[in-house]
């Protein structure tokens, strides 16, 4: 659906157009198009937040899917499949929720938005009122596995949050920046002490495959797996209704039994795992009477946006201080990641850290020079919003204009 809308929209997308705002060569991007176009069947898997973090982000994971379905690649072998997901129990409970949920008047995917479950708060705006106290105040927040101060964006902002609370309480195996700031601090469980369902990543995918993670040693200390934290502290808020069970066997067999596998099965019977369904099936929609839209059918033109003053057609959005100019001549980008760590995590193994022991700036030799610095030597990153005291290492594997 758009197909000729889609056409008009991306006229004025050239390939000199893209080389400026993209910083790619005009032949080094036709070289890509025909690659892509040409050799079928081809997939683009854009990995799980590697182009989120942007402002374009939504709209640039539009044009990806849209892309596959222009050259006819979706849900054919060696194309974009959507592997079915194990039917699973939720443990949400968003009946008990009076009020819709922080972010639902400004975001349209936290409303639902076609086969999307609706109900999550938007993490930005929880963090906005825990500051302001708007729309309501926030007082009190667990975390639980993660480590906002460090892994979200304006990371001073994050702290004010996180200090505004009357009640912050951190589960985590290490003192991360984040529990620094708690009133509390839960020891957590390594995924050695405690039991675990694993199966695939229910965003991206993957394969339809499910196992039972053993336990292999008891509980350290005074730590206590994720399930009983939750389910206990449940129970003193009066909802043992909704959390009656007394060990992680009963309460993930109630999770599993929409899909007819239980414990047992994957503890005792395929102590190594199962697929749970077929790993392909070919134009699977068909089944469905189409794919999950109001037309059944792929919208390259999406009304539902356009009602929410969405573009309705991949556009990027144009933001000021993303602009380059002479007083912030230089891109800064995220960078690789590191082989030693995963993400943020692991940081806090010591025989990890010594291989890489503080995060680098990586920059091109000759900008250095420009800037009179040497490699491994302190220097201030600043942008717009802030400005942070890093070591730098010169390579050469960058362009000039990005650190």
């Amino acid at each position: 659906v758009g197909f000729d809308r889609l056409v008009g929209h991306v006229a004025n997308y050239t390939p000199k157009v893209a080389s400026r705002k993209a910083g790619v060569e005009v032949e080094a991007l036709k070289e890509a198009a025909r690659l892509y176009a040409k050799h079928k069947p081809s997939c683009i898997v854009q990995g799980i937040t590697s182009i989120d973090h942007n402002v374009s982000g939504f709209q640039a994971s539009r044009a990806i899917a849209i892309l596959q379905a222009l050259i006819g690649c979706l849900d054919m072998e060696g194309g974009f499949t959507r592997p079915p997901t194990l039917k699973l129990r939720s443990l949400r409970l968003p009946h008990l929720v009076k009020d819709h949920p922080l972010g639902y008047d400004r975001f349209l995917l936290y409303r639902g938005l076609y086969s999307r479950p609706p109900g999550f708060a938007h993490a930005f705006t929880v963090l906005e009122a825990a500051k302001t106290g708007k729309p309501y105040p926030i007082k009190a927040m667990m975390v639980t596995g993660a480590n906002p101060v460090t892994t979200m964006p304006d990371s001073d902002r994050v702290v004010q949050a996180l200090q505004n609370l009357d009640l912050l309480v951190v589960i985590d195996l290490f003192m991360t920046d984040t529990a620094a700031l708690a009133h509390v601090v839960l020891p957590a469980c390594s995924f050695l002490e405690r039991y675990g369902l694993c199966t695939n990543y229910r965003v991206m995918h993957g394969e339809p495959y499910v196992a039972m993670k053993k336990k292999c040693v008891r509980e350290f200390g005074e730590s206590w797996p994720d399930w009983r934290v939750w389910t206990e502290l449940a129970w003193k808020m009066g909802f043992r209704e909704w959390f009656p069970w007394k060990s992680i066997e009963e309460a993930t067999d109630w999770m599993l039994e929409p899909s007819g596998l239980s414990v047992k099965t994957l503890t005792d019977d395929k102590p190594a795992g199962l697929f749970y369904a077929q790993r392909f099936k070919a134009r699977e929609y068909e089944a469905y009477g189409g794919f999950p839209t109001p037309s059944r059918k792929v919208e390259l033109y999406s009304e539902e946006l356009a009602k929410e003053n969405i573009h309705p057609l991949p556009t990027p959005i144009e933001m000021e201080e993303l602009k380059v100019d002479d007083e912030y001549p230089l891109l800064l980008i995220s960078g690789s990641r590191i082989s030693f760590y995963t993400h943020s995590q692991l940081k806090d193994v010591e025989r990890l850290r010594k291989h890489y022991l503080e995060p680098k700036a990586e920059v091109h030799p000759t900008t250095l020079r420009g800037a009179g610095l040497k490699n491994e030597e302190w220097a201030v990153i600043e942008t717009k919003n802030g400005s942070v005291k890093i070591k730098v290492a010169a390579t050469d594997r960058l362009r000039l204009d990005v650190v």
